[in-house]
C-alpha cells in the first residue's frame, strides 16, 4: 500500500544569508511554517551570514547551489532533483532566469518567484530578454507592496491574476525596560531629542540625505542626536563616516554597525526617520510602527502603503534634505501631533502588518498551489 505524503517540501532560494529584509522573510518563513504541513529547505548561492547560522541552529536543512551561474545549470538541476521539493520559491531576480529554468528542468511541480524591490538593478526599467520565459514557467509571483506589483505589471508585462500581494509582517516588541541602555552607552541624556534610522548601509538607503538633514536640524536644535545602525560594505560605510565628520556631526551622529537587537535602539528614540531613495516595503519601517514611534519617511516605493501622510506619519520627497529636516523638526516640536501619528502608526501595524498575518498568507498560498499541482 502506498503512503500519501502529507507534508510539502518547500525549497526557498535566496542569494545570501546576511541580515537584510528579504533574507529575514525567508528565515522567518522557514522557521515558522506549520511543521505538520511543510518541510522547509533553504538554498543560497553567494553570501553566508548570521541568518544561515540561525537556520542551522533551528534545524532547517541548507545547501549552497550556484543558482547565479548559468554555466553550472546541470549541477543546480541535479541538486534540486536530489532535494525533491514540491514547491520552489525563489526570492531572487535579475539572474538570467537560471533559478526557474533549473527548477523547471528538475521537474518541480510548483514554481513561485518573488519581487522584493523596485527593480534597483534596472534603473531604466527595461524588460529583459529572459524575463518572459521565466514568468511563463512561474505559477505565481509574490510581491510585498502594490508599488512593486505595478512594476511587475508595467515592466514585465505580467497579468494581474498571476501576482499575489503579501505584505511583510513583524512581531510586536516585548515590553520596554525601565532603562534606556542605548542612550546610556552613547552618553545621550534622557531629555535630549534622539532621531534614529535602522537600515543597512547601501547607496539607495538615503543615509547621506539623512546626515545632511540632521545637520540642518542641529542648527535649530543643537542638543539633538542621531543614531543609525545596520550592516554594509566598507566602501559604502566609510564615505558616510567621512561625510558625518565633514558636516561637523562627530559626537552627535552615531553610525553604528549591525545590531543583534534593534529593539533596544527603537526604545531609546523620540522619532524614527526612513530616508530611502527607493523602497519595496521596509521591515524596519514596520518595526518603527510597532514601537508606536512618530515616523518621517520618504514617499518612495511601498512606504505610502504603510504610512499615510498626516495620518500615521509624515512623508517627504526622497533625496531632499531640506524637506526631511523640516519634517523632523515638526515631529520634534509638535508633541501633540507626533504622539497622535505614533499611535495611529501602531494601530495600523497591529491591524495589517503583524507577522502571523504574513505567515498565514504564505501558508494559504503554498496550500492553494499544492492543491493545483
Amino acid at each position: 500500500m502506498s503512503v500519501t505524503k502529507t507534508r510539502k517540501r518547500i525549497l526557498f532560494y535566496v542569494p545570501g544569508l546576511e541580515v537584510g529584509g528579504t533574507e529575514k522573510v525567508v528565515h522567518d518563513l522557514a522557521t515558522h511554517l506549520p511543521p505538520d504541513r511543510f518541510e522547509p529547505f533553504v538554498t543560497w548561492c553567494s553570501v553566508w551570514g548570521p541568518l544561515g547560522e540561525s537556520l542551522q541552529q533551528a534545524g532547517i536543512p541548507l545547501r549552497c547551489l550556484p543558482l547565479n551561474k548559468p554555466p553550472r545549470l546541470a549541477e543546480v538541476v541535479a541538486g534540486i532533483r536530489e532535494i525533491q521539493p514540491d514547491i520552489f520559491h525563489s526570492f531572487s531576480h535579475h539572474k538570467q532566469g537560471t533559478d526557474v529554468r533549473a527548477a523547471t528542468e528538475a521537474g518541480v511541480p510548483v514554481i513561485l518567484t518573488a519581487r522584493r524591490d523596485m527593480r534597483l538593478w534596472d534603473p531604466l526599467r527595461t524588460r529583459q530578454p529572459w524575463e518572459p520565459s521565466r514568468n511563463e514557467n512561474t505559477r505565481r509571483i509574490t510581491v510585498c507592496s502594490e508599488a512593486i506589483a505595478a512594476v511587475v505589471r508595467d515592466v514585465e508585462g505580467v497579468d494581474e491574476a498571476k501576482i499575489r500581494l503579501i505584505y511583510n509582517g513583524v512581531d510586536m516588541p516585548e515590553a520596554a525596560p525601565d532603562s534606556l541602555p542605548i542612550r546610556e552607552e552613547l552618553g545621550i541624556g534622557p531629555r535630549q531629542p534622539l532621531f534614529g534610522y535602522v537600515g543597512n548601509y547601501r547607496p539607495e538607503k538615503g543615509h547621506g540625505t539623512l546626515l545632511r538633514a540632521f545637520g540642518m536640524v542641529l542648527d535649530a536644535e543643537p542638543d539633538a542626536r542621531l543614531i543609525c545602525c545596520g550592516g554594509g560594505k566598507p566602501e559604502v560605510k566609510q564615505p558616510l563616516d567621512a561625510l558625518a565628520s565633514n558636516l561637523g556631526l562627530d559626537g552627535r551622529a552615531f553610525l553604528l554597525d549591525l545590531q543583534t537587537d534593534v529593539n533596544r535602539i527603537f526604545r531609546g528614540l523620540d522619532v524614527c526617520v526612513h530616508p530611502s531613495d527607493t523602497e519595496g516595503f521596509s521591515n524596519a519601517l514596520l518595526q518603527s510602527m510597532s514601537h508606536g514611534l512618530p515616523i518621517v519617511a520618504t514617499r518612495a516605493g511601498g512606504n505610502p502603503e504603510a504610512i499615510l501622510d498626516g495620518e500615521s506619519g509624515l512623508l517627504v520627497p526622497p533625496g531632499q534634505p531640506e524637506s526631511l529636516a523640516q519634517a523632523m523638526l515638526t515631529m520634534l516640536r509638535n508633541r501633540q501631533l507626533s504622539e497622535r501619528l505614533g499611535k495611529a502608526a501602531l494601530a495600523k501595524m497591529r491591524e495589517k502588518f503583524r507577522f502571523h498575518q504574513m505567515l498565514q498568507n504564505y501558508t494559504a498560498l503554498y496550500e492553494e498551489e499544492s492543491a493545483r499541482a
